[in-house]
């Protein structure tokens, strides 16, 4: 029991001080499979490009704190009941997570979760798209434009 409860502290006390902020996400970033992310930070939010395989290829955002700590509410995202699309973002403390959530012609839900992740080595994007019952992932590096 004292070898786990030494490990759990380690554990704790090896996770940053601080959590990461929007602003280090910023940049230009390209990825395999066409992605493609352009973000700056403005203020305690941000803007943010997102150009992904499938449909819709683009996804465009501002972005600013929303009701609750670490989430982000995209300015002028509505209601997907509506006809319209939300928009809304998550930091945690190693990612920063895009949503994005509308309904298709048929009624089908179409969802986007886009996970950038800082990895010690660089940064790491996971993409998860739905439409209805289908899925498709894709997953791989971010390089920093220079």
């Amino acid at each position: 029991m004292r070898a786990f409860r030494i490990s759990a502290l380690l554990a704790v006390l090896s996770f940053p001080a601080s959590a990461l902020s929007p602003a280090d996400f910023a940049g230009e970033w390209r990825g395999e499979n066409g992605v493609h992310v352009e973000q700056q930070a403005y203020g305690n939010g941000f803007h943010v490009i997102l150009t992904l395989p499938g449909d819709p290829p683009r996804i465009e955002a501002w972005l600013y704190p929303g009701g609750h700590d670490g989430m982000f509410a995209a300015e002028g995202s509505g209601n997907p009941l509506d006809g319209d699309v939300m928009v809304w973002g998550r930091l945690t403390d190693q990612s920063l997570i895009l949503y994005r959530l509308a309904l298709g012609a048929s009624g089908k839900i179409q969802l986007d979760r886009f996970d950038r992740r800082a990895e010690p080595d660089g940064m790491t994007f996971h993409l998860e798209r739905r439409q209805g019952p289908d899925e498709t992932v894709s997953e791989g590096r971010l390089e920093m434009v220079p």
